[in-house]
């Protein structure tokens, strides 16, 4: 079975590592994996998240769309997750 998921792992991993979250981090600190599996699955997650809302809404729609997500800045908070949005733009402007 060849899942598409599984294809783009290497891709994802590898910008997730570029992403700003993970910068400066050094492979020998104490969380480096934990971070870089939380680095991994915002990576993802906001991939889906930006599909969703570019696959599903309707023509004309004035909404909120998404930004990005940190659940490094959550766990500093202490939330349980981290969303940003930008306000009053069309669903024709989503990255």
């Amino acid at each position: 079975m060849d899942l598409k998921q599984v294809r783009d792992l290497p891709a994802d991993l590898e910008a997730a590592m570029e992403t700003d979250q993970m910068k400066g981090r050094q492979k020998r600190r104490k969380n480096f994996y934990l971070d870089q599996a939380t680095a991994l699955c915002d990576f993802r997650e906001e991939k889906m998240i930006r599909f969703a809302l570019k696959r599903w809404a309707l023509p004309n729609e004035r909404m909120k769309l998404f930004a990005c997500l940190d659940s490094f800045k959550a766990r500093s908070e202490k939330q349980e997750y981290y969303h940003f949005f930008k306000e009053g733009l069309q669903s024709d402007q989503v990255d």
